[in-house]
């Protein structure tokens, strides 16, 4: 958008609860994406245009996204893995990055054709260019991935401007060295430009798999904030820069009594975040501490559930002392200003979070209450969460090269170790493999028979 606008709300808040937090990387990244100048080296917003040297290109933790189960997008990297994009679609708040040739006059070039070139790429991954059509089929034009070469390159038209998706597979920084070429008309002749590099910085979101974390809500100075609160350590995390994980400590079958049809047929797997604390599972609270009493009538504050993306549903209940439900929040019949949790000033509690599918979900929240003084009604933007519920179960097949091969999602620097044991199904296990560090994405085995007869394998998370 052109503006230095450090944080969601216009204020420079440097954290949302005046803590400079500057993100997993140490820096202090104003907003999701940073002090991004516009879409192509040109501010649209005031009319500037800057050097290549002058402008740092900026990938917020909500650019996160994990790469499709389609074989289409397998340039990307494995199924589940992650990448972060710079989307051809416009999005509130993210670096909407453009390729444009509006400068270049008609009939200069032959067919009005000017190629843009990939030439170099430092940094601690892969970098991609592409664009889905009106089907989501991607068509390819860079991809580091696989090496740099003449066939890395876009096709521009004089006049043109067109947006593409960009892509990075690792947080951190890198350089992306551009030329442009093409063929004059005046004489044939192929010319290019100097190379001239873009820096991209990458940012990852921080992930929370176990401990205690409160959605937070706020009304201070007739500002309304909904964020994360990590007491433990003491700071608020901006919800664009937080993913919220369940792993397989978090699966349950829904039991065979009616009050829990909400979450599907009886023996159906779920994936519950629990109103109880567990060891290594996330405990996710919400929380009003910082409202003060008598801002609001009957100190009444409602958190309503104002949208859901994801590949099933999301609920939210609490469990009383008999083992009663009570649903707040159920996207599964829709969602409606009954999908409400009330709250009051100065509370803080904790329920069950249900999804119905593994996957990557978004969930939008919004805060609202009437105002005492005044009787008029107030309502925060709305807020969106991002949870991802971890399928970690074992798939076996063969790899790319024909080995016979274990996959798994992983958690973050969480080490896994692959054990075997032989047919006898009372025999030991046994550790012939390497422990494996969780990236976040899919780790994969391949696995080496030992014996002609059969043989079990499993995977252990070591901490």
């Amino acid at each position: 958008d052109g503006h230095d606008h450090e944080g969601e709300d216009g204020h420079d808040h440097e954290g949302e609860d005046g803590h400079d937090h500057e993100g997993e990387d140490g820096h202090d990244h104003e907003g999701e994406d940073g002090d991004h100048e516009g879409e192509d080296g040109h501010d649209h917003e005031g009319g500037q245009e800057f050097e290549a040297n002058e402008a740092a290109l900026h990938a917020g933790p909500s650019t996160w996204q994990k790469v499709p189960n389609r074989p289409a997008f397998a340039f990307l990297g494995n199924p589940g893995d992650t990448v972060y994009l710079l989307p051809q679609s416009e999005r509130e708040g993210v670096l909407f990055l453009g390729i444009a040739g509006d400068e270049i006059e008609s009939g200069v070039f032959e067919n009005d054709a000017v190629a843009l070139n990939l030439v170099n790429v430092e940094g601690p991954g892969a970098v991609f260019l592409y664009a889905t059509d009106t089907f989501g089929n991607p068509t390819v034009f860079f991809n580091s991935g696989d090496g740099i070469s003449q066939s890395d390159v876009f096709p521009l038209s004089a006049g043109g401007h067109s947006h593409q998706n960009w892509g990075f597979t690792t947080p951190g920084i890198y350089r992306v060295g551009l030329t442009a070429s093409g063929v004059l008309n005046a004489d044939g002749q192929t010319v290019s430009s100097g190379e001239t590099t873009f820096l991209f910085e990458v940012f990852g979101p921080t992930i929370f798999n176990e401990g205690e974390l409160d959605i937070e809500v706020v009304y201070e100075d007739g500002e309304w904030e909904i964020a994360a609160l990590d007491e433990a350590n003491d700071r608020e995390i901006c919800p664009s820069e937080l993913i919220l994980q369940g792993g397989a400590a978090t699966q349950i079958r829904v039991p065979d009594n009616e009050a829990f049809r909400f979450l599907g047929a009886p023996g159906a797997v779920v994936n519950v975040l629990p109103q109880e604390e567990m060891p290594g599972v996330l405990f996710l609270g919400i929380a009003a501490d910082e409202i003060e009493s008598g801002i609001f009538e009957n100190d009444g504050v409602a958190l309503n559930l104002a949208s859901v993306e994801g590949p099933g549903a999301v609920s939210l209940y609490s469990v009383d002392a008999l083992g009663n439900p009570t649903v707040f929040f159920n996207s599964e019949d829709g969602i409606s200003q009954s999908d409400v949790f009330p709250l009051s000033a100065g509370a803080h509690s904790h329920q069950n979070w249900g999804f119905t599918a593994p996957g990557v979900y978004r969930v939008g929240l919004q805060a609202s209450g009437t105002l005492a003084d005044e009787g008029q009604a107030s309502a925060s933007e709305v807020k969106t969460f991002t949870f991802e519920i971890l399928d970690e179960s074992l798939s076996i097949g063969f790899n790319a090269n024909g080995r016979l091969t274990l996959w798994w999602h992983s958690q973050t620097n969480k080490q896994y170790q692959v054990q075997v044991k032989s047919g006898d199904i009372d025999a030991d296990w046994t550790n012939r493999f390497t422990p494996l560090t969780g990236t976040g994405g899919i780790l994969e085995q391949p696995l080496e028979m030992q014996s002609n007869s059969a043989e079990f394998f499993r995977v252990i998370q070591l901490q």
